[in-house]
């Protein structure tokens, strides 16, 4: 089937031969063309710069005052303990049996027992700070027989300076080799003389009293 073709519309105002369309709007002669708008200039924040507090300045501004710090907990002996132990031990170092209350060398409260990170609060630190846990040793952590036991660790086991936490334990139990000899230390601060351990090593009675 053709289709059929259909005629155009015609132009209700036909144009004239030779004749451009006219604008409707025309331009007005001698216009100033559009102003292109200038750009945003965006300036940056500025800087400031850190305080500096210059030596002028110290001396017209009043001190700083320093934060107050808390005071660290008292996690060691008392008196009362420290001195029961120094009076157990005679007023001499355990290991090497110097008098120490004459002020002529320091000495130091040693716990045989380590107390663990942090030190012992409340019934803990009573149990840390019983005499059968401490010796008196002259010197600091670095010197005298308290530096010995520092820097020789299982020597200062195996004579039962050093009793080592976990396992149950006892110092009590544990014998140590002092200047008199090998004793047993108490939780009333006495001290009582005791066989030799085996193989002359505080280590193996402290096994077996697990």
């Amino acid at each position: 089937m053709a289709l059929e073709r259909r005629t155009p519309l015609a132009r209700k105002t036909p144009l004239a031969p030779g004749k451009p369309l006219a604008r409707k709007t025309p331009l007005a002669r001698g216009a100033a063309p559009l102003a292109r708008k200038a750009p945003v200039v965006r300036t940056p924040p500025a800087r400031t710069q850190p305080e500096v507090r210059t030596p002028e300045r110290a001396r017209t501004e009043p001190a700083r005052k320093p934060r107050a710090r808390k005071p660290a907990a008292d996690t060691g002996a008392t008196r009362a303990q420290r001195d029961l132990v120094l009076a157990r031990d005679s007023g001499r170092c355990a290991r090497c049996g110097v008098d120490v209350t004459t002020g002529a060398v320091g000495y130091n409260d040693h716990h045989r027992q380590g107390r663990g990170m942090g030190g012992r609060k409340g019934d803990a630190r009573a149990a840390a700070n019983l005499p059968a846990r401490r010796l008196t040793l002259c010197g600091s952590g670095t010197t005298g027989c308290h530096g010995w036991v520092t820097e020789h660790p299982d020597d200062a086991e195996r004579a039962g300076m050093v009793v080592r936490r976990g396992g149950g334990i006892d110092p009590a139990r544990v014998p140590v080799l002092t200047w008199r000899g090998w004793v047993l230390l108490d939780d009333d601060g006495g001290v009582a003389a005791c066989p030799v351990p085996p193989e002359g090593d505080a280590r193996n009675l402290a096994t077996l009293t697990r």
